[in-house]
């Protein structure tokens, strides 16, 4: 899988996430690699056909998901990209016990309860999405995000004032850093949006004595 993502922070230390409604519009079993009720994500999606390059498919899905400006748009200035962003670039395939390993011990061992699952258990059919049918570990589902593609955006509090979905979303939602760790989220959002928490300085090392 090749995937774009942006993490949105704003100077309050927030970060916006989006909660998926699986009937508005319909998410269709079989469409998506992976669908939860309720779950939360990150903005962004697959990169497509028609996206020539990972930074042509992240402004595609931003102008789809929040109305961003491009040149010659007719939409209303809700959000345009800031022009300085942090980037990362994620092979799960060959990285997953690194990234796994540095935030969990970050997180003082207590990852598997935030994630809300260990590698080793099945994913529930019902969340499979297009793999219906077939036992899939949360390893072997993260595995195949060989090419996720992280950018990390700081915006001011006014800016994010006019943040808006427009897809497959309600509502923004703004959260702190130390309420993150609860959000049910796809799996390699969640890993991203803890390794985010992680270089942002959170959580704090325990107190010694």
């Amino acid at each position: 899988m090749r995937t774009v993502n942006l993490i949105i922070r704003n100077e309050d230390g927030l970060y916006l996430v989006q909660r998926r409604d699986v009937f508005v519009p319909k998410f269709e079993p079989g469409k998506y690699p992976f669908l939860f009720p309720g779950a939360c994500s990150l903005v962004g999606g697959g990169i497509e056909e028609t996206d020539k390059t990972p930074v042509e498919g992240l402004e595609r899905e931003v102008e789809e998901e929040l109305g961003l400006e491009r040149e010659g748009s007719e939409k209303l200035d809700r959000f345009t990209l800031p022009s300085r962003l942090d980037y990362r670039l994620y092979d799960f395939s060959k990285q997953l016990d690194d990234v796994f390993g540095r935030i969990n011990e970050a997180y003082h061992g207590n990852l598997p309860a935030f994630l809300g699952f260990k590698l080793d258990e099945l994913i529930p059919e019902e969340a499979a999405g297009k793999w219906r049918g077939k036992k899939l570990t949360y390893k072997d589902w993260l595995s195949g995000e060989d090419e996720y593609h992280l950018w990390v955006a700081d915006i001011s509090s006014d800016v994010s004032k006019k943040i808006r979905f427009e897809e497959g979303s309600r509502s923004p939602i703004w959260l702190p850093a130390d309420s993150g760790n609860s959000l049910v989220m796809v799996p390699s959002d969640k890993l991203a949006l803890l390794d985010e928490f992680v270089y942002a300085g959170y959580p704090k090392p325990k107190a010694t004595k």
